[in-house]
């Protein structure tokens, strides 16, 4: 445990300072003992945890409540950024969708926000195959996309453009810092593939809302009486709100079956087009994130075997995806 008076101190190197350096920049907390508790482990499978920050919980010498620090890592939110994730989490909380942000620090990275009590317990994939859980946070996802658009609008296309922009030099195994690409698909291949979904979504047309854009089950929490809470607004912008709920889909469908299911909870009725275009975004999305993953070799901060085990189940997975669907079908009925 770190413990330190919440003062103006020597530059923070860690992302653990940065959160203490953060807090003493805040006049909320300025000059009073703060206890920083075990950081929330990096996990990339099977669950989607803590990879891009670091987190954990802050105690204080006075009776003020706990609060959750977070802290990004250098260069894991490009081309987002901690303003806007920011700004989306304030959103969230005050619609009573996320944890409330306390504060933030963007010269800094880190946001603060309230700390869930003992009785709140973050989500398993098991949970979401439970009526009641998979109704309440299908819910919650409606709700988010039903707020006041925000500030920042850009599509997963984009984002992935950007991601691979910036990776492709590294798949150059003669390049200054080449990185594996374990694809069975080759990479030029997977983005045409990636052309032609948005291709079809474009001329499909799609609505444009809030996304919360970060769908992994570990980013949900149940607490008391099976309330639901979404944490990690980080990359939330205005895209369409179908994206989120083929990223979930990913977490807990296996059959056509079950993602239709989703579907009708969500819309409240069956839909062909909603279907195909979950099982397209599910493909976008695993590429994705895939692609920001192996962008984790590419620097200092992120280097390690976690990053390249989740960017290899990522594309495992999308591979599958990409040969058993019919995706003429689904391009044609999106």
């Amino acid at each position: 445990m770190d413990d330190g008076i919440v003062d103006e101190i020597g530059a923070a190197r860690t992302p653990q300072e940065l959160i203490v350096h953060a807090l003493a920049a805040m006049p909320e907390f300025r000059g009073v003992q703060a206890s920083m508790g075990a950081a929330v482990p990096s996990i990339a499978m099977p669950m989607h945890l803590s990879l891009d920050s670091v987190s954990a919980p802050i105690s204080f010498s006075d009776d003020r409540p706990d609060v959750f620090g977070k802290a990004f890592r250098a260069g894991a939110l490009a081309p987002y950024n901690v303003l806007d994730a920011a700004a989306a989490a304030k959103a969230a909380g005050e619609a009573q969708i996320a944890p409330r942000l306390i504060a933030a620090d963007a010269s800094k990275n880190v946001l603060v926000f309230e700390l869930l009590g003992s009785e709140w317990r973050m989500a398993l994939a098991s949970d979401m195959r439970k009526p009641d859980v998979k109704s309440a946070v299908l819910s919650a996802k409606k709700a988010w996309h039903q707020q006041a658009k925000l500030s920042k609008t850009v599509s997963p296309f984009g984002v992935l453009r950007d991601y691979a922009g910036r990776l492709e030099p590294h798949l150059d195994p003669k390049g200054r810092r080449p990185i594996p690409f374990k694809g069975a698909i080759p990479f030029n291949s997977a983005m045409q593939w990636i052309s032609r979904i948005e291709d079809a979504l474009s001329a499909s047309g799609t609505d444009l809302g809030p996304i919360h854009g970060e769908n992994a089950v570990s980013n949900i929490m149940i607490g008391p009486g099976g309330l639901i809470r979404l944490v990690d607004f980080d990359r939330a912008v205005n895209a369409d709100p179908i994206f989120d709920l083929g990223s979930l889909c990913l977490e807990f469908c296996r059959t056509d079956k079950e993602r239709m299911e989703a579907v009708e909870i969500y819309a409240g009725r069956p839909n062909q087009a909603m279907l195909a275009r979950v099982k397209l975004y599910g493909i976008v999305d695993d590429f994705l994130w895939a692609c920001w993953a192996l962008l984790a070799e590419t620097g200092d901060d992120m280097v390690g075997p976690e990053w390249l085990k989740y960017a290899s189940n990522r594309l495992i997975r999308m591979n599958y995806h990409l040969q058993t669907f019919d995706m003429r079908h689904l391009l044609a009925t999106a």
